[in-house]
C-alpha cells in the first residue's frame, strides 16, 4: 500500500511468514528481506529473527530498521549477482577472455553494486555446486546408465579430455 507508513509488514499464510521493510525504494517483491518458516525452521532461529524485527523495543531503538536495511542490501548483492551471472559467463567466451569473476565483479559493478573478487569466487562456487546437485538421473538403457549433465563454459587455458567409457 503506497500510503502505508508502517515500517515493517508481514505477509504469513501461517506457516511462512515473509517480512517486508516497507522504508526502501523498488517494487514491493524487492522489499522483502526475511522468510521464516515456523514449522521447518529452527525455534530459537525464529524467535530471534521475530524478536529482532517485531518487537517494540527494536522498532524503537532503530535496531529492526538497521538489520532490516543489512538483509536488504545482502539480498541486493544476491540478485545482482544473480542476474549477472548468465552474462559474465557470456564474457569469459568472447575476447580478451578474462576470468569469470572478474566479469562479475565488473557487471555488478556496473548495477551500482560493489562486490570483490573473493565474494565473486565464493558465489560462483556455491552456484556450481547447486547446480551440481542438480544433476538428474536417468534410466539405465542397454545397460549404460543415462545422466544429464551441468554443462559449464570452458575457461581459456583450460584443458579438455575426454573419456571413454569401459567396455
Amino acid at each position: 500500500n503506497r500510503n502505508n507508513t508502517a515500517l515493517f509488514s508481514v505477509i504469513t499464510d501461517g506457516q511462512e511468514w515473509r517480512l517486508y521493510y516497507s522504508q526502501t525504494g523498488g517494487e514491493f517483491d524487492r522489499k522483502c528481506f526475511k522468510v521464516v518458516d515456523l514449522a521447518r525452521g529452527d525455534l530459537a532461529e525464529t524467535e530471534r529473527t521475530l524478536t529482532t524485527f517485531l518487537s517494540k523495543a527494536a522498532i524503537d531503538i532503530g535496531n529492526a530498521k538497521a538489520e532490516a536495511e543489512k538483509y536488504l542490501q545482502l539480498n541486493q548483492r544476491q540478485r545482482a549477482m544473480e542476474d549477472c551471472l548468465p552474462e559474465a559467463r557470456r564474457h569469459v567466451q568472447e575476447p580478451p577472455y578474462r576470468s569469470l569473476p572478474d566479469c562479475l565483479v565488473e557487471l555488478v559493478r556496473r548495477m551500482g553494486v560493489a562486490i570483490d573478487h573473493e565474494e565473486a569466487i565464493a558465489f560462483i562456487s556455491e552456484v556450481a555446486g547447486s547446480e551440481a546437485q542438480s544433476v538428474v538421473a536417468l534410466p539405465e538403457h542397454d545397460g549404460y546408465p543415462l545422466t544429464s549433465s551441468v554443462v559449464r563454459p570452458m575457461v581459456v587455458g583450460e584443458t579438455v579430455r575426454t573419456v571413454a567409457p569401459d567396455n
